[in-house]
C-alpha cells in the first residue's frame, strides 16, 4: 500500500487545498480517489480474520488520507465491512454443515471472486460488535465532511445490523446510528 500513498494521503502542496483550486485540479482528485476507493473492493480473503486484518489496513491509510480524501474513500470501505459482516454470518451458518453442501452460488455477501464460494470454517476472531463500532465511528466521520453520504451510509448499517443481529449484541450501536442519522 505504499506505493500507493501519494494518493492516499493529503499534502500540504497540493492545489485542491489551495483557493487557486481550478475545477479541473478538483475533478483530478474526485477521479483519482474514486479509482483509490475501487482497489478496496479488490482485496478479498476467505477468511474473515484476514480479511478484517486488511481492512484495518486500508482504514488506517484512508483515515490519515484526510477530510478531502475520505468523502470518496469511506463509503467504499464501509461497504466492504458489511460485506465482511454478511459473510461472517455465512460462515456461521454453514460452519454446521457438511463440507459438499459449503459451495453455494450466492455472490452477494461472501468477499470471495469466484461465484461459487467455500465458508470459512475455522475460529472467527472479530466479532459483530467490533465491526458496527468501526462503522459508527467512520460514519461518525462522514457526517462531518459529507451529510448526505453518512445518512446513506447510516441506513445500511442500520439494515447490516438488522440482517445479523439476532441476539442483540449490537442493539446499543444500531440505536446510536439512528441518533447520527436524526442529526445528518
Amino acid at each position: 500500500m505504499y506505493f500507493l500513498r501519494p494518493i492516499l494521503q493529503d499534502d500540504t502542496d497540493i492545489p485542491f487545498q489551495k483557493s487557486s483550486a481550478t475545477s479541473e485540479d478538483l475533478a483530478d482528485l474526485e477521479d483519482e480517489q474514486f479509482q483509490v476507493a475501487r482497489i478496496v473492493h479488490l482485496a478479498v480473503h476467505d477468511d474473515p480474520n484476514q480479511y478484517f486484518e486488511m481492512l484495518e489496513l486500508f482504514k488506517d491509510q484512508f483515515y490519515a488520507g484526510g477530510e478531502h480524501r475520505m468523502k470518496y474513500t469511506l463509503p467504499a470501505l464501509i461497504f466492504c465491512y458489511i460485506k465482511l459482516v454478511r459473510y461472517i454470518k455465512q460462515c456461521h451458518e454453514h460452519s454446521q454443515e457438511p463440507e459438499s453442501n459449503v459451495v453455494t452460488d450466492d455472490i452477494d455477501a461472501a468477499p470471495l471472486v469466484s461465484s461459487k464460494k467455500r465458508f470459512y470454517k475455522g475460529q472467527i476472531h472479530v466479532s459483530y460488535t467490533k465491526i458496527f463500532q468501526i462503522l459508527k465511528g467512520a460514519a461518525e466521520k462522514l457526517v462531518k465532511i459529507h451529510p448526505q453520504s453518512a445518512l446513506r451510509l447510516n441506513l445500511a448499517i442500520v439494515n447490516s445490523i438488522s440482517e445479523v443481529d439476532d441476539h442483540k449484541e449490537v442493539k446499543h450501536i444500531q440505536k446510536h446510528v439512528c441518533l447520527v442519522i436524526t442529526h445528518a
